[in-house]
């Protein structure tokens, strides 16, 4: 698999993943707008954005900085579900 398609493939599932957070967080309940909720859409939006602005560098460490960045806003929401199923939201 070339590098594009690998991107391209990445992104998608990336993008369908935040989908999915953004239809979970609405059963959350509205005392959590300011803090579960926020937090989650935030993170959410940062494993893409992350991940693309990794994927825009030049330099390997840099790169590699902005995806280990990603991967950690992935844990984060992984995290919140993980919390809210424990909440029983």
């Amino acid at each position: 698999m070339k590098k594009e398609e690998y991107h391209d493939k990445l992104r998608r599932l990336i993008v369908e993943y935040i989908r999915l957070g953004y239809k979970v967080v609405k059963k959350f309940p509205d005392d959590e707008k300011y803090g579960m909720i926020s937090q989650c859409k935030r993170a959410l939006v940062s494993i893409l954005l992350n991940y693309l602005e990794g994927f825009a560098r030049m330099k390997k460490k840099v790169i590699i900085n902005f995806y280990e960045i990603s991967y950690g806003s992935l844990q984060e929401t992984i995290g919140i579900f993980y919390l809210a199923v424990f909440l029983k939201f």
